[in-house]
């Protein structure tokens, strides 16, 4: 999967050096177009004389930081700069994404002293963007980074399906960057065993719950390497079979292994407005420590219109 138009979406501040290198790492050696949104904090109302003047300053940092950037990646196609003051920073950006068919939100995380989790801003981009949006994390760079998607391959429906081998082509984007193999992180659990296990009316020997167990882990591990078969252009890949629930066991993985960028899914369901984010994703997010990059599933209806 490749870009045609990304919004870098920078504090003003020129510190976003980053992700601007990600997003520049993904539009490089393509026609992918990369524009900047300047967030402009919002001045009193006893300060409209400065109004200008504080622009300005704002847009003539960021422009120094891309000019720095670009000539350091040898980057030579030219971005385009705009700024944005809104106390609904979210809403506006999404209304953009909208307006202009962008397909990738690149952004750095609101704090750099947020190490973990993320804040209103990025949260609600999370929940409401319709495109995918990666947040990047300084020193977790996609530039010679570790790269995991996390992929569930007992789909529900074709949605889910999808979504999987999404997940992989937007991988093998990612990894012409990276000179290391992605992790495929996926996670089973068998329940059975708990229940089982705690029901007195109800026993089985543990010869019968250990064949149980192993039906359950080769179905999941069977499904899992034909979601990676059907994505034909799945990049080199190391397979993370997790038993565990997968709230607990990515962010474990991450830490473990140094994750820079998780690649994953956020949708529980696709349609309907009010399904934004479903518990696990929701739960991982909270607990990464490393650049997302998050994606959506096709059909995904964003609560936000341009009405």
């Amino acid at each position: 999967m490749y870009f045609k138009r990304i919004l870098f979406v920078s504090d003003g501040f020129g510190e976003d050096e980053d992700a601007l290198s990600s997003a520049i790492t993904l539009a490089k050696d393509t026609d992918c177009v990369i524009d900047t949104i300047v967030l402009l904090p919002h001045l009193p109302a006893n300060f409209d004389t400065y109004a200008e003047k504080f622009t300005e300053s704002f847009t003539q940092s960021c422009q120094q930081m891309i000019n720095s950037v670009c000539a350091k990646m040898s980057y030579k196609a030219s971005i385009n700069i705009t700024h944005l003051q809104s106390k609904r920073a979210a809403l506006a950006i999404i209304k953009k994404v909208l307006l202009h068919d962008y397909d990738l939100i690149v952004k750095q995380v609101e704090s750099k002293n947020h190490d973990r989790g993320f804040k209103s801003l990025d949260m609600d981009l999370l929940r409401k963007c319709p495109c995918p949006v990666l947040l990047c994390r300084p020193q977790h760079q996609i530039n010679n980074g570790k790269v995991a998607v996390a992929i569930d391959p007992i789909a529900e429906d074709e949605v889910g399906e999808s979504l999987s081998k999404q997940l992989l082509s937007i991988s093998a984007t990612v990894t012409e960057a990276s000179q290391h193999p992605i992790d495929v992180v996926s996670c089973w659990d068998f329940t059975l065993e708990y229940n089982l296990n705690n029901e007195t009316w109800l026993s089985m020997s543990s010869s019968e719950l250990t064949a149980e167990r192993e039906v359950v882990k080769n179905r999941h591990l069977h499904a899992l390497k034909k979601i990676i078969e059907e994505a034909t252009d799945a990049p080199q890949l190391k397979i993370n079979q997790l038993e565990g629930f997968a709230f607990v066991k990515v962010p474990e993985f991450v830490a473990e292994n140094n994750i820079d960028l998780v690649i994953m899914g956020t949708v529980a369901r696709t349609g309907i407005a009010g399904f934004i984010i479903g518990n696990t994703a929701e739960n991982i997010l909270q607990l990464i420590t490393c650049s997302l990059f998050a994606v959506k599933p096709e059909g995904f209806v964003s609560p936000v219109t341009l009405d």
